[in-house]
Protein backbone atom coordinates (compact mmCIF):
# COMPACT_ATOMS: atom_id res chain seq x y z
CA UNK A 1 0.00 0.00 0.00
CA UNK A 2 2.80 2.42 0.87
CA UNK A 3 4.44 1.63 -2.46
CA UNK A 4 1.20 2.43 -4.31
CA UNK A 5 0.74 5.68 -2.34
CA UNK A 6 4.31 6.71 -3.09
CA UNK A 7 3.77 5.92 -6.76
CA UNK A 8 0.68 8.11 -6.80
CA UNK A 9 2.58 10.91 -5.05
CA UNK A 10 5.43 10.64 -7.52
CA UNK A 11 3.22 10.51 -10.59
CA UNK A 12 1.14 13.47 -9.50
CA UNK A 13 4.13 15.50 -8.46
CA UNK A 14 5.82 14.78 -11.79
CA UNK A 15 2.83 16.18 -13.63
CA UNK A 16 2.40 19.28 -11.50
CA UNK A 17 5.00 21.22 -13.44
CA UNK A 18 3.16 20.51 -16.65
CA UNK A 19 -0.29 21.06 -15.17
CA UNK A 20 -0.07 24.01 -12.72
CA UNK A 21 -3.75 23.75 -11.81
CA UNK A 22 -3.03 20.49 -9.96
CA UNK A 23 -0.59 22.29 -7.68
CA UNK A 24 -3.01 24.93 -6.40
CA UNK A 25 -4.11 23.07 -3.26
CA UNK A 26 -0.66 21.55 -2.62
CA UNK A 27 -2.03 18.26 -1.22
CA UNK A 28 1.48 16.82 -0.97
CA UNK A 29 3.09 19.75 0.83
CA UNK A 30 5.74 18.52 3.26
CA UNK A 31 6.52 15.42 1.19
CA UNK A 32 10.14 14.91 0.15
CA UNK A 33 11.05 13.06 -3.02
CA UNK A 34 14.40 12.14 -4.55
CA UNK A 35 14.67 12.82 -8.27
CA UNK A 36 17.44 11.44 -10.49
CA UNK A 37 17.97 13.34 -13.73
CA UNK A 38 20.81 13.93 -16.17
CA UNK A 39 22.89 17.04 -15.71
CA UNK A 40 22.86 19.87 -16.28
CA UNK A 41 19.51 20.98 -14.92
CA UNK A 42 18.27 24.47 -14.27
CA UNK A 43 19.74 25.53 -10.91
CA UNK A 44 16.32 26.57 -9.60
CA UNK A 45 14.22 23.67 -10.92
CA UNK A 46 13.81 22.03 -7.49
CA UNK A 47 12.98 25.35 -5.78
CA UNK A 48 10.38 26.22 -8.42
CA UNK A 49 8.81 22.79 -8.10
CA UNK A 50 8.66 23.09 -4.31
CA UNK A 51 7.12 26.56 -4.56
CA UNK A 52 4.47 25.26 -6.95
CA UNK A 53 3.66 22.00 -5.13
CA UNK A 54 4.95 22.14 -1.57
CA UNK A 55 6.98 18.99 -2.31
CA UNK A 56 10.65 19.18 -1.34
CA UNK A 57 12.94 17.78 -4.03
CA UNK A 58 16.30 16.15 -3.39
CA UNK A 59 17.61 16.57 -6.95
CA UNK A 60 20.44 14.23 -7.87
CA UNK A 61 22.12 14.58 -11.24
CA UNK A 62 24.51 12.43 -13.23
CA UNK A 63 25.83 12.62 -16.76
CA UNK A 64 23.46 11.07 -19.30
CA UNK A 65 25.95 8.24 -19.89
CA UNK A 66 25.86 7.37 -16.17
CA UNK A 67 22.06 7.38 -15.72
CA UNK A 68 21.28 4.01 -17.33
CA UNK A 69 24.06 2.04 -15.61
CA UNK A 70 23.00 3.48 -12.24
CA UNK A 71 19.34 2.65 -12.85
CA UNK A 72 20.03 -0.88 -14.09
CA UNK A 73 22.49 -1.74 -11.29
CA UNK A 74 20.16 -0.44 -8.58
CA UNK A 75 17.04 -2.04 -10.02
CA UNK A 76 18.73 -5.42 -10.52
CA UNK A 77 19.72 -5.23 -6.85
CA UNK A 78 16.09 -4.52 -5.97
CA UNK A 79 16.62 -0.96 -4.75
CA UNK A 80 15.16 2.22 -6.16
CA UNK A 81 17.85 4.78 -7.00
CA UNK A 82 15.29 7.57 -6.56
CA UNK A 83 11.55 8.15 -6.25
CA UNK A 84 11.41 9.76 -9.70
CA UNK A 85 13.88 8.93 -12.45
CA UNK A 86 14.38 10.02 -16.00
CA UNK A 87 14.85 7.23 -18.48
CA UNK A 88 15.08 7.16 -22.24
CA UNK A 89 12.18 5.98 -24.36
CA UNK A 90 14.38 3.25 -25.83
CA UNK A 91 14.76 1.62 -22.40
CA UNK A 92 11.02 1.24 -21.82
CA UNK A 93 10.78 -2.30 -23.21
CA UNK A 94 13.66 -3.59 -21.09
CA UNK A 95 12.35 -1.91 -17.95
CA UNK A 96 8.84 -3.25 -18.58
CA UNK A 97 10.10 -6.81 -19.20
CA UNK A 98 12.07 -6.68 -15.95
CA UNK A 99 9.02 -5.29 -14.10
CA UNK A 100 11.14 -2.50 -12.61
CA UNK A 101 8.58 0.30 -12.74
CA UNK A 102 5.03 0.33 -11.48
CA UNK A 103 2.42 1.36 -14.05
CA UNK A 104 1.18 4.93 -13.69
CA UNK A 105 -2.28 4.19 -15.11
CA UNK A 106 -4.06 4.64 -11.77
CA UNK A 107 -2.04 7.73 -10.88
CA UNK A 108 -2.67 9.76 -14.04
CA UNK A 109 -6.17 10.28 -15.39
CA UNK A 110 -6.85 9.30 -19.00
CA UNK A 111 -7.61 12.86 -20.13
CA UNK A 112 -4.23 14.08 -18.89
CA UNK A 113 -2.52 11.19 -20.69
CA UNK A 114 -4.26 12.16 -23.95
CA UNK A 115 -2.91 15.69 -23.56
CA UNK A 116 0.74 14.59 -23.23
CA UNK A 117 2.20 13.89 -26.66
CA UNK A 118 4.41 10.83 -26.84
CA UNK A 119 3.03 8.96 -23.84
CA UNK A 120 2.41 5.92 -26.05
CA UNK A 121 6.20 5.54 -26.42
CA UNK A 122 6.39 4.82 -22.68
CA UNK A 123 3.38 2.46 -22.71
CA UNK A 124 3.90 -1.31 -22.86
CA UNK A 125 0.94 -3.73 -22.93
CA UNK A 126 -1.35 -0.90 -21.84
CA UNK A 127 0.84 0.03 -18.86
CA UNK A 128 2.13 3.61 -18.73
CA UNK A 129 5.66 3.42 -17.32
CA UNK A 130 6.70 7.00 -17.92
CA UNK A 131 5.52 10.40 -19.06
CA UNK A 132 7.58 12.49 -21.48
CA UNK A 133 8.36 15.98 -20.26
CA UNK A 134 10.79 17.12 -22.95
CA UNK A 135 11.82 16.21 -26.44
CA UNK A 136 14.44 16.98 -29.02
CA UNK A 137 14.46 16.86 -32.76
CA UNK A 138 16.83 15.18 -35.16
CA UNK A 139 17.59 16.58 -38.58
CA UNK A 140 19.56 15.35 -41.51
CA UNK A 141 21.80 17.78 -43.35
CA UNK A 142 22.87 17.36 -46.93
CA UNK A 143 25.75 18.87 -48.83
CA UNK A 144 23.83 20.69 -51.58
CA UNK A 145 27.03 21.12 -53.65
CA UNK A 146 27.51 17.34 -53.76
CA UNK A 147 23.94 16.92 -55.01
CA UNK A 148 24.33 19.69 -57.61
CA UNK A 149 27.68 18.33 -58.81
CA UNK A 150 26.05 14.90 -59.21
CA UNK A 151 23.16 16.39 -61.21
CA UNK A 152 20.63 15.60 -58.49
CA UNK A 153 17.98 18.32 -58.28
CA UNK A 154 15.48 16.88 -55.80
CA UNK A 155 16.12 16.61 -52.08
CA UNK A 156 15.67 13.01 -50.90
CA UNK A 157 12.51 12.45 -48.88
CA UNK A 158 12.98 8.80 -47.93
CA UNK A 159 15.85 6.60 -46.83
CA UNK A 160 15.65 4.76 -50.17
CA UNK A 161 15.99 8.05 -52.08
CA UNK A 162 18.90 9.14 -49.88
CA UNK A 163 20.77 5.88 -50.47
CA UNK A 164 20.13 6.03 -54.24
CA UNK A 165 21.45 9.61 -54.35
CA UNK A 166 24.45 8.65 -52.21
CA UNK A 167 25.27 5.86 -54.66
CA UNK A 168 25.27 8.37 -57.55
CA UNK A 169 27.46 10.81 -55.58
CA UNK A 170 29.94 8.02 -54.81
CA UNK A 171 29.95 6.63 -58.38
CA UNK A 172 30.71 10.11 -59.78
CA UNK A 173 33.68 10.41 -57.41
CA UNK A 174 32.28 13.46 -55.63
CA UNK A 175 32.56 11.92 -52.16
CA UNK A 176 34.04 8.62 -51.07
CA UNK A 177 31.64 8.39 -48.12
CA UNK A 178 28.49 10.29 -49.11
CA UNK A 179 26.50 9.30 -46.02
CA UNK A 180 27.78 9.89 -42.52
CA UNK A 181 25.97 8.37 -39.57
CA UNK A 182 27.03 7.96 -35.95
CA UNK A 183 28.34 4.49 -35.29
CA UNK A 184 28.85 3.69 -31.65
CA UNK A 185 27.66 1.14 -29.11
CA UNK A 186 25.11 3.65 -27.84
CA UNK A 187 21.45 4.36 -28.32
CA UNK A 188 22.35 7.41 -30.40
CA UNK A 189 23.48 5.21 -33.28
CA UNK A 190 20.25 3.22 -33.39
CA UNK A 191 18.11 6.34 -33.03
CA UNK A 192 19.36 7.71 -36.34
CA UNK A 193 18.43 4.52 -38.20
CA UNK A 194 15.13 4.21 -36.34
CA UNK A 195 14.12 7.74 -37.32
CA UNK A 196 15.14 7.21 -40.95
CA UNK A 197 13.01 4.10 -41.44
Amino acid sequence: MRRRHLLTTIALSSLMLAVPALAQDKPYAGTTITVLMPSPQSPDIAAKFEAATGIKVDLQTLSWDDIRPKLVAALIAGTAPADVTEFDWSWTGQFAAADWYLPLNDAIDAETVKDIAGTSIFTINGNILGVPYTNDYRVMLINRKHFTDAGITDTPKTLAELMADAKIIKEKGIAEYPVGLPLSPTEGASTTWYLLT
